[in-house]
């Protein structure tokens, strides 16, 4: 199968929002949970890519793609640009906001910051993730940085494994509140991989 890597296009916004969306498990539900009614998660997700809103610029998301496909996803930027956007804090109530400070916070100084990686389910297993994430080492390097960083969840196995095999270390543990819809035990931690 060969895969081939392109930065995002308007065209693609669908099909970027569904992976940012299983990117980020439950946690973008969890901050726009019924604060947009009759919209869902995608669809809020489309919009913010579509206003080119900067916590979520298409510009910043790499694609892998197949002769069949959008096959994954990595969003990535200097680990200096803000999270939450003034979009965001108008619109989320601040107890949500509180709860995610500090994973949203979480960074390293200087750093290239992964914010999402996501492969389609009917890609898996197939080394997509691996490429991405090399594409993505490349694209720091490539913007001058020497280190690149990214939260992740413990108890996302095969994420977590990833990041381990492809020279990641743990820098610190990130405390994370957890609600009762959340699929995570509320453990992250913030990893780092030198790219010099």
């Amino acid at each position: 199968m060969s895969i081939y890597f392109r930065t995002a296009r308007k065209e693609d916004i669908p099909a970027v929002a569904k992976l940012i969306d299983s990117a980020s498990g439950d946690f973008i539900d969890f901050l726009y949970g019924d604060l947009v009614p009759g919209k869902t998660t995608v669809q809020i997700i489309e919009q913010k890519l579509d206003s080119n809103d900067f916590s979520m610029r298409l510009e910043d998301c790499l694609l892998a793609e197949t002769g069949s496909g959008i096959a994954g996803l990595s969003l990535s930027y200097p680990a200096c640009n803000p999270r939450i956007s003034p979009e965001m804090e108008s619109l989320i109530p601040g107890e949500r906001l509180e709860r995610i400070h500090e994973n949203y916070s979480a960074r390293l100084k200087g750093s290239w910051y992964l914010d999402s990686l996501s492969v389609s389910p009917k890609y898996k297993k197939r080394g997509i993730g691996s490429s991405l994430l090399e594409q993505t080492k490349k694209r720091g390097q490539n913007n001058g940085h020497d280190l690149l960083s990214l939260t992740v969840f413990k108890d996302n196995k095969p994420a977590y494994r990833l990041y381990r095999k492809s020279g990641f270390v743990v820098e610190r543990q990130v405390y994370e509140e957890i609600t009762e819809q959340s699929s995570h035990e509320g453990q992250c931690v913030l990893m780092k991989c030198d790219l010099s």
